[in-house]
């Protein structure tokens, strides 16, 4: 409205509405484009790797800092695989609280990429398992991926020892939002 209001001419009885329905439908148009562009996977990761390095922070009992390395794979709703790679550093607070900032590599099977940054947040749930929120965003792609910006969600649990997994695994969705150039 302050737009209009701000507008030198004088329009006849009417004309507000039709210039309304115009900036409406130039608005709807473009959002619509803009909607077009931007494209969301998810996907069901996987990953497991050797025990982090643990340095003792000094400041309380239970709380340590660390630095590891994780690999696994990313399953997507359309079936498609990519390789996982993660090298990560974190800062926990055993049972309690633990926050990880992630490196991650995603390749695809055709030689696609992504790279991610994120940082991820586990705190308890009513069961007392840690249960990971993450955030982070897209720093560059490569392949049918290239130009990509975007964000990176995700929820992440632990899964127990198993014949397929001795060490336990990491079990997380994700979900990738991005647009191309």
């Amino acid at each position: 409205m302050i737009f209009l209001s701000a507008m030198p001419l004088r329009l006849a009885s009417g004309g507000y509405a039709i210039l309304l329905a115009a900036v409406f439908l130039w608005t709807c148009t473009v959002a619509v484009a803009l909607a077009a562009s931007e494209k969301t996977i998810t996907a069901r990761i996987v990953h497991t790797g050797e025990r982090p390095i643990f340095l003792a922070a000094g400041d309380e009992s239970g709380h340590v800092v660390g630095i590891g390395k994780r690999q696994g794979q990313a399953v997507f709703k359309d079936n498609s695989r990519a390789k996982f790679e993660n090298v990560y550093t974190f800062d926990a607070w055993r049972g309690r609280k633990t926050i990880v900032w992630s490196n991650i590599k995603l390749t695809f099977t055709d030689g696609s990429w992504l790279f991610i940054k994120n940082t991820t947040v586990s705190l308890p749930d009513a069961k007392g398992r840690l249960i990971g929120k993450g955030k982070g965003s897209i720093i560059k792609g490569g392949g049918r991926f290239k130009g990509a910006r975007g964000t990176f969600e995700t929820i992440a649990s632990k899964a127990q020892p198993s014949d397929q997994l001795p060490q336990g695994a990491r079990l997380v969705k994700a979900k990738i939002s991005y647009t191309l150039p």
